[in-house]
């Protein structure tokens, strides 16, 4: 366990916010409100990258009263000490949107960046997409948005917390021309699913589903990493929960060009958590609202003879089953026990 969590002591309540809407205006928030911001570095060397010791960082401002919300770029020269500032990068060509969320960044190894994204051309969760941008001069210039694919999100049936769908992207670090984009998209259930291009992403070969699993289990939230040519994929599952409530929570870990498999092959998925957890505990809105961590991280490095692939995730198994409350009380503030998920973390050895 890396961190034990902590717990707001009363008079403060958790997660609480409040609102004063003027007269005759809509509800919704004013000014700016940033969301998912994600850092990336530059880790080659001066040799191999003009960009080498760079740090960037995107994220998404909303912008109040059904403003857009872009994805915007910073990015630092001299260690993290001052930052450019923020720019869009997902406006501009036909793929170019208005509305994009859950940006995720990667470094080829020649300093190519990558940020890849979700979209609303639409508006909605019924048309998203998921696009891409690139720079290849250390962030002063970006190419217009590349459409990916498309996804079809949704709540997951079943799941008491939400589940929002984001992309995620990493870079062959043997070819920065190589690039995987990952996501979960629905088709009666969630399934994990990953594009590759092998043209700097121009183009898209189509997606390819990492989890084999039978049934109807959901498999969501991925993130993924490439270590000496092979692609690493972990994400929460569902697929030991015995009830329709989906009780049972876990992480599996997958790859390719690893452990025999060669894309759009995957190796056989490997149960990380040693214990599944109930995802569903009624963690907001005073004890009355259903919410998990929608984060999970996995890193890997080649050791010279095996991939070393380290996964860490949110995880509620320390959670007493009778203080979880899965039914919530008739009033906001039903908190009973001590809810406090925890941050787990595992490696794996992985042969090549």
């Amino acid at each position: 366990m890396v961190d034990s969590g902590s717990r707001v002591p009363p008079p403060f309540t958790p997660y609480a916010v409040g609102f004063a809407v003027p007269p005759n205006q809509k509800f919704a928030f004013a000014g700016t409100f940033v969301d998912k911001e994600w850092m990336e570095l530059d880790v080659n060397s001066p040799a191999a990258s003009p960009c080498a010791g760079n740090v960037y960082v995107t994220h998404t401002p909303f912008h109040g009263v059904n403003g857009s919300f872009p994805i915007v770029f910073s990015r630092s020269t001299d260690g993290g000490a001052t930052f450019s500032q923020p720019r869009v990068i997902s406006s501009g060509g036909p793929a170019g949107t208005r509305g994009n969320q859950g940006s995720d960044i990667a470094v080829g190894p020649d300093g190519t960046i990558y940020v890849a994204y979700r979209t609303f051309p639409g508006g909605s969760d019924a048309t998203s997409t998921v696009s891409i941008v690139k720079s290849t001069d250390c962030g002063r210039h970006w190419s217009q948005p590349v459409t990916v694919g498309s996804i079809a999100s949704a709540q997951a049936p079943g799941v008491a917390f939400r589940t929002p769908t984001f992309a995620f992207v990493a870079v062959d670090n043997t070819n920065s021309n190589v690039v995987y984009v990952a996501y979960m998209s629905i088709a009666g259930d969630f399934d994990i699913y990953v594009q590759r291009s092998t043209d700097g992403g121009t183009t898209w070969g189509p997606p390819v589903q990492v989890n084999t699993d039978p049934g109807a289990r959901h498999q969501i939230w991925p993130t993924i990493e490439v270590s000496h040519g092979a692609l690493h994929v972990a994400w929460y599952d569902f697929r030991n929960s015995v009830t329709a409530g989906n009780e049972a929570l876990d992480v599996y870990y997958a790859c390719t060009n690893c452990d025999g498999a060669v894309y759009p092959a995957f190796s056989h998925e490997e149960r990380v958590t040693d214990v599944s957890h109930n995802g569903n505990c009624q963690m907001f809105g005073g004890g009355s609202v259903a919410f998990h961590g929608d984060y999970i991280e996995l890193d890997a490095r080649w050791d010279g003879t095996n991939h070393v692939v380290h996964v860490a995730w949110a995880d509620n198994r320390d959670v007493p089953a009778g203080q979880c409350d899965l039914t919530p009380g008739p009033a906001p503030t039903n908190s009973i026990g001590n809810r406090n998920q925890n941050i787990y973390a595992d490696r794996l050895t992985v042969s090549p």
